[in-house]
């Protein structure tokens, strides 16, 4: 298979975005981290009657914001007493009947300890501290990192066209074997590899699967890359989608929920690979997507050898992206072995704009369905879906976060903690809050969604664009 390889992100790469948890994020989670049960039994006393632990909970409890911003929400975290919540609680579309069930006496008794405060902006804050929900900050931080995702459309030139006529027919079966090990959470050239990762392999099941049948398996995303993870991580090989006819919603959906996380079981992952494909008669290509080389200690070499053996209908293509000098040689070696062809890029448009000028598909049924609008295909309801999901999410999160925190300020009143006066003034911020909180959610909404609308109209102008062209050098060659 000479030419195949060439064909797998000919039309992908083109643009991806790292999510990324801010700095302010970061600084709230350690600054809302609760001291240990053992620390907390040899706190010294301070002279004011009040422990260290008291006046770290009374600094701590200061940094957490009013919301003003999209950026402030994305900031949430759990509270000292809701750290334990689950995420389906702290969404649950039905109210509870008391939404301090289980935390309420501790509640009472921290607030017992604190003094009356200066104002109810100081009080929400102390009561965000302790109830926070932190499903706000989590669906806050997706829905902004949510970007357009789309194939995108192969428009080769004429001399690329009448080269393309003599390329080698795509394979019979097609298996894509993905890296998601930890190290593809790193970026390359400004833009997270995972993501840059995933854009190609839905392009390229969209493209190969034109012509072949096509299959998804998924290696290093189970565990953590630490020591005590490395035998799960290197022994779980999934096939996320089964060896098949290309179907975009169930590719779409395979991809959009793997997530980068441990070792690289590279060996493992094409030995699977090999005993899988046996059942498959023809032409057969494997194609792996890394961005480093093999780190469960197997030999992946000897495996792509293996899967080729008396097998010229078989073949191990390698893509690596971003790869240090180290690893291009082992995967170089690989591809080697498995009688295919190894091709490296060091940025996502670096790669599409080699393979672009290197190769275009001989079969023009391909060519057709590549240039597709992105409103003909599944991708473009499902990421308005997911928008509005989120979004939705988001609102009920805020239903139990609201709930929570006027339940409180009702318990500290009856409680006698606070004075009537203030509770009134804390029921109307929390009330304010909400209200802002929710604008600002229905605001970043609609901008997804237009960004979505507008990648679209782009890719249906490039494409027009291009047809028209074609269309005239057409008319051209035929007065």
């Amino acid at each position: 298979m000479k030419k195949w390889m060439y064909l797998l992100f000919a039309a992908a790469l083109l643009s991806a975005c790292t999510s990324e948890e801010s700095e302010n994020t970061a600084q709230v989670q350690e600054e809302t981290s609760e001291p240990t049960e053992e620390v907390m039994e040899d706190v010294p006393e301070k002279e004011d009657g009040k422990t260290v632990a008291d006046n770290q909970d009374a600094n701590r409890s200061e940094t957490v914001p009013l919301a003003e911003t999209f950026e402030d929400l994305t900031a949430v975290s759990s509270g000292k007493l809701t750290s334990d919540f689950t995420y389906e609680k702290e969404t649950n579309v039905f109210a509870s009947a008391n939404p301090l069930d289980g935390i309420e006496e501790e509640f009472i008794a921290q607030m017992n300890e604190k003094q009356e405060w200066e104002s109810a902006e100081r009080l929400l804050a102390e009561l965000h501290y302790y109830l926070g929900n932190g499903a706000v900050g989590t669906l806050a931080e997706k829905l902004e990192a949510l970007e357009p995702s789309f194939s995108a459309p192969l428009l080769p030139e004429p001399e690329e066209m009448k080269a393309s006529q003599e390329g080698e027919e795509p394979p019979a079966h097609a298996m894509i074997l993905l890296d998601a090990s930890s190290s593809m959470l790193l970026e390359a050239g400004g833009e997270q590899k995972m993501r840059v990762a995933k854009d190609a392999v839905l392009d390229f099941g969209k493209t190969i699967g034109a012509a072949s049948e096509v299959s998804l398996y998924v290696y290093g995303h189970e565990g953590t890359q630490e020591d005590e993870d490395r035998e799960l991580s290197c022994s779980v090989i999934d096939e996320t989608v089964p060896m098949g006819t290309y179907n975009e919603e169930a590719f779409y959906k395979s991809v959009s929920n793997i997530e980068a996380k441990g070792w690289t079981p590279l060996a493992e992952a094409i030995k699977t690979a090999r005993e899988d494909s046996s059942q498959y008669e023809g032409k057969l290509t494997v194609f792996v997507v890394s961005d480093g080389m093999e780190t469960c200690g197997g030999d992946p070499i000897a495996e792509a050898a293996a899967l080729v053996k008396d097998r010229e209908d078989r073949t191990v293509n390698i893509i690596g992206f971003s790869v240090d000098a180290e690893s291009e040689e082992q995967l170089k070696k690989v591809a080697e072995a498995g009688s295919g062809e190894y091709l490296g890029a060091d940025t996502a448009e670096e790669l599409q704009n080699s393979m672009r000028k290197t190769w275009v598909p001989s079969d023009m049924e391909i060519l057709n369905k590549t240039l597709s609008s992105p409103r003909t295909g599944f991708a473009l309801p499902f990421q308005k879906l997911e928008i509005n999901d989120t979004a939705m999410s988001l609102g009920f999160a805020l239903d139990r976060e609201k709930a929570r925190l006027k339940r409180a300020v009702t318990v500290m009143k009856n409680e006698e903690i606070i004075s009537e006066e203030t509770a009134q003034e804390a029921t109307e911020l929390i009330d304010a809050q909400d209200d802002l909180k929710r604008e600002l959610i229905q605001d970043k909404k609609e901008e997804k969604l237009s960004d979505v609308e507008e990648e679209a109209d782009r890719i249906d102008a490039e494409i027009n664009e291009w047809a028209e062209r074609m269309e005239k050098l057409k008319d051209e060659q035929e007065e």
